[in-house]
């Protein structure tokens, strides 16, 4: 018969024999929160510049810049304008 060790319960396990601790994820970065209704916020999902209207229900609200009607986005789905960049995209044909 061949030697066993004896099995090991799971007061003597160890996180870092299953994820090495370089490749444990980042912590979570805190959503941008804009400074006031109005601001000209990134809608990072669809990548456009949209107006900031406000937060209700946990959700954000935004509309696009050149009016329209306000629709919900997750917390983390918002970003800062990014500096230089076209803030309105294409103007036309």
């Amino acid at each position: 018969m061949s030697e066993h060790s004896e099995p090991r319960g799971p007061e003597t396990w160890s996180l870092a024999e299953v994820v090495p601790p370089d490749a444990a994820p980042a912590p979570p970065v805190e959503p941008y929160r804009p400074a006031s209704v109005g601001e000209l916020v990134l809608d990072r999902k669809s990548g456009e510049v949209v107006r900031y209207m406000g937060e209700w229900c946990g959700l954000r609200w935004v509309r696009p810049v050149r009016g329209g009607t306000e629709v919900p986005v997750h917390p983390d789905g918002l970003g800062p304008v990014p500096a230089g960049g076209s803030l309105l995209g294409p103007t036309g044909p």
